[in-house]
């Protein structure tokens, strides 16, 4: 019956593993459009669905979402703001992307959003350049220059603290589709063959869209069959204005062609819809 004991402290043998919360992002995302036509209407996608996630065996905690760029403010994004010609350069404005015309300080030409439920609206300001012009209009898209220059990061957090985080590519999820201008029935209005009447003033029923009316145009006359001073008439256009002259010889305008007939001057921003304006110079032969 003798016998004898010895203690052996085993406490701190014992080792309880941490078990952590783990995430991972898709490349199978959400896009966001908006359209130059209705500035006013945004666009927003639930980006939640990108990332799969576990919280593991310490139980739910949060998963939370915030934006990013890639690089220092006034990164450029490889849009142009369509009114001034500048480029537009990316901000992380306190967790907001902006698109700024120019410099960090210029015009806001955009904004992406997310909220705590993983949605990102894109808000378009300004009207931006699109490479390609179609007629009619095409509503073509623009976007960033490169997909990771906006970039989507979920963290997720379990029960005792422990986090990890994925992200997410979605510079190029994001599209600017292209407002093109209409032009409806040109008034008709008739002149008078007095040179010193008041000039004949239409409307031209022009509505230019989002990007504002452009400088370029062409305006052309049938003059076939009309004489002035016994002579055929030429055109010759100069900006806006087309000019039409007696064909003095040779057939067609050329610098001697001096004699202006009637001029037609055109104005895409006058009056709520464009104007012409028909000015006659020099009678027409009866």
């Amino acid at each position: 019956g003798d016998h004898t004991a010895a203690n052996l402290n085993i406490g701190q043998n014992l080792v309880f593993q941490d078990d952590g919360p783990s995430i991972s992002a898709s490349a199978t995302q959400p896009t966001l459009t908006v359209d130059e036509t209705v500035l006013a209407t945004n666009a927003t996608a639930s980006f939640a669905g990108v990332f799969t996630s576990a919280f593991g065996a310490d139980g739910g905690g949060a998963v939370t979402y915030a934006l990013g760029i890639t690089g220092a403010n006034g990164v450029a994004s490889g849009l142009t703001d369509t009114l001034t010609g500048s480029a537009i350069v990316l901000v992380n404005n306190a967790g907001v992307i902006e698109g700024h015309v120019g410099t960090t300080g210029g015009a806001l030409a955009f904004t992406i959003t997310a909220d705590a439920s993983g949605n990102v609206t894109l808000d378009q300001i300004r009207a931006v350049v699109h490479t390609s012009s179609n007629n009619p209009d095409t509503s073509e898209p623009a976007t960033l220059s490169a997909d990771n220059l906006v970039t989507l990061t979920a963290t997720i957090t379990d029960k005792d603290g422990d986090h990890t985080s994925a992200t997410a590519n979605i510079g190029q999820n994001i599209s600017f589709l292209d407002d093109g201008p209409t032009l409806g029935v040109v008034q008709n209005q008739q002149a008078s063959n007095d040179p010193t009447q008041t000039p004949a003033i239409g409307t031209l029923h022009f509505t230019p869209g989002a990007d504002g009316a452009g400088s370029a145009m062409t305006i052309t006359a049938n003059v076939t069959g009309l004489l002035s001073g016994g002579h055929a008439l030429a055109t010759h256009q100069v900006g806006n204005v087309l000019t039409a002259y007696q064909d003095v010889g040779p057939a067609g305008y050329d610098a001697g062609d001096t004699t202006a007939v009637f001029t037609i001057t055109v104005n895409p921003n006058a009056g709520t819809s464009g104007q012409y304006v028909f000015d006659l110079i020099t009678p027409l032969d009866p």
